[in-house]
């Protein structure tokens, strides 16, 4: 092949296999990188304001209804269907989609607190501090943004700190526009 002097970028054929073996390899990465969060150990989760101001800046509540996927759905044992559980001083990781900066990963301390037991199955931000904690996670606020949980020992880094945030606010302010707009 060789001496025939084919170009194996360019020729259609070889090139089709390269890239269909590209393509290949990049799905099995994926598949092998997707980690499995047990339901009970991270959630997606809508991101709430402490509207109570009691949470500090590097606390967050939540509350999660537990999951029973081992329950028959015919049987009428109503025991655990609105069974919940309160992280209390547990080290939790919260980041949202798109997560482009180291930043945009953030570590949190779950607190139980009584006048936020009425929240389930939200994650609940503080709103002290510099910027709002939400904001330092892919510039994201608290307007029906999803945001991925997850408190499962062996994934929440105990002794790294959080990278600082990326600024995802405007550096050039916007053109005042004195017109009508129509």
């Amino acid at each position: 092949i060789h001496d025939a002097n084919i170009d194996f970028i360019h020729e259609p054929f070889f090139r089709q296999l390269l890239i269909n073996s590209c393509l290949q390899s990049t799905k099995d990465l994926l598949q092998r990188t997707r980690i499995q969060i047990p339901s009970n150990e991270g959630r997606n989760m809508l991101g709430i304001v402490d509207e109570y101001n009691v949470l500090k800046s590097d606390q967050v509540f939540i509350q999660y209804t537990i999951s029973d996927r081992n329950r028959n759905n015919n049987n009428n044992n109503n025991n655990n269907k609105n069974k919940t559980r309160i992280l209390d001083q547990r080290k939790v990781v919260i980041t949202k989609n798109p997560c482009h900066h180291p930043g945009d990963i953030r570590t949190f301390t779950a607190i139980n607190h009584s006048k936020l037991k009425h929240l389930k199955d939200v994650v609940v931000f503080s709103q002290q501090g510099d910027r709002p904690a939400p904001h330092d996670i892919s510039g994201s606020d608290l307007d029906g943004d999803e945001y991925l949980v997850f408190w499962h020992e062996d994934l929440v880094p105990t002794k790294t700190k959080n990278a600082p945030p990326y600024d995802y606010d405007s550096q050039i302010p916007a053109d005042k526009f004195d017109g009508p707009v129509t």
